[in-house]
């Protein structure tokens, strides 16, 4: 599929340095730090009560605190470079990419399940009433497996180095990172398996994924002009939008109602930032942060970890 490059013609693009804008920037003082101390926290998940994160270590831990503060829990320790995070009512799901596993443990703590070993760099784990599913960037492989065990099960294979993924009730989506090449890509198949369909190609390097209803969002940065870019396209296909451009690289892109939420990254002048759906103004929800990663979200706050800190933070949406 070829795609528009660049800022997209005829429509509005924003800028993502907006971190310190008037009229709707946030801030760091405006924020709460939840848990301090630890060891390159990354992936961030949240259910009703807590907030979920790994540190990503050889001898990496899976940790909880309360959403409104507390002391942290551990959850799972020893774990070989934990690399991504999901939640449902029952337990904590991650992948280790250096242990080749993923992983279980009950919300409230227990035995260590592992569900799938012997991957190759399992990454962005992601969880439904019955299956999880993750990708093996080594391999190229789109995979899931039951929660109640089993063997997994290949939905796609072929794949260059997948990064990011998500699911909804009847799919599973994910992208292919590219780089220097523009040869990223956004791909779909069935929950089942089947023949995959690509949605979107020659894309620059892509970080970051989330789906809605209707669409399927990403975010990416052109390694060559260094422009960052937030993208849409419908989940039946068409062709992609540019819903803002430029700025530093996006990270943890996600989706709450009708608003994206996503971090750059500019080495004391982060951001946590959000926009509408349908594209428009670029607020900060906080600014002034050391290199916000990923991000997570409940019905009143937006949840964040800085590795470089060693943090894990809150502010109001």
């Amino acid at each position: 599929m070829q795609n528009e490059r660049g800022v997209a013609r005829g429509v509005r693009s924003a800028l993502f340095v907006l971190a310190m804008a008037a009229g709707g920037a946030g801030c760091r003082a405006c924020s709460a730090t939840l848990a301090s101390g630890e060891v390159a926290p990354t992936c961030i998940a949240v259910d009703a009560e807590y907030v979920y994160w790994v540190n990503e270590s050889r001898d990496g831990t899976v940790r909880k605190a309360k959403l409104r503060g507390g002391s942290a829990i551990t959850l799972a320790s020893g774990q070989q470079k934990p690399v991504s995070i999901a939640v449902d009512r029952e337990n904590v799901y991650w992948t280790t990419l250096d242990g080749g596993t993923v992983n279980a443990v009950p919300v409230g703590g227990g035995k260590v399940v592992t569900l799938a070993a012997n991957q190759g760099w399992p990454r962005s784990v992601a969880v439904d009433a019955a299956n999880v599913y993750w990708l093996d960037a080594k391999r190229g492989t789109v995979m899931k497996v039951p929660i109640a065990g089993g063997s997994p099960i290949t939905l796609a294979s072929g794949q260059k180095s997948p990064v990011a993924l998500a699911i909804d009730d009847a799919a599973v989506y994910w992208t292919c990172v590219g780089g220097v090449l523009a040869d990223g890509s956004v791909t779909k198949v069935a929950l089942g398996g089947g023949t995959p369909t690509t949605l979107a190609s020659e894309e620059p390097r892509i970080e970051g994924l989330a789906i809605d209803s209707t669409s399927v969002f990403w975010s990416s940065i052109d390694e060559q002009s260094l422009q960052s870019s937030i993208r849409k396209v419908a989940k039946t296909g068409g062709t992609p939008a540019t819903l803002a451009s430029g700025g530093s690289m996006p990270h943890g892109l996600l989706i709450d109602g009708r608003t994206l939420y996503w971090a750059t990254d500019s080495f004391g002048h982060g951001a946590v930032n959000k926009m509408p759906v349908e594209g428009g103004s670029v607020v900060a929800a906080a600014s002034a942060i050391d290199s916000p990663f990923r991000l997570s979200v409940d019905g009143t706050s937006v949840y964040w970890t800085v590795p470089r800190e060693g943090l894990v933070m809150r502010a109001q949406k």
